[in-house]
């Protein structure tokens, strides 16, 4: 890994591949080397969750759910519905 959280290498069967950032772990950002989260990760089960992210991607991947919960938030920030309760 880069000192900017940047994977040099593809992980033989995970799904990060070379180029991908480190964006948080255990459900907190990593902004470098130093943040604290790296020192101390949150582990649950024995497992750590890493998110990683391709920001040279020209498209995401999404589900139904995620797309409808994105419209609304749009279409409130643009007045145009009330939010359901």
């Amino acid at each position: 890994m880069t000192s900017f959280m940047y994977l040099l290498a593809s992980w033989p069967g995970c799904d990060p591949l070379q180029g991908w950032k480190l964006h948080s772990l255990g459900n907190c950002a990593v902004t470098n080397l130093e943040s604290q989260v790296l020192a101390t990760p949150r582990v649950k089960h024995g497992h750590l969750d890493c998110v990683f992210f391709d920001y040279s991607s020209s498209w995401v991947k999404t589900n139904r759910t995620s797309a409808a919960a994105c419209q609304l938030l749009l279409n409130c920030v643009a007045g145009q519905c009330a939010i359901p309760l």
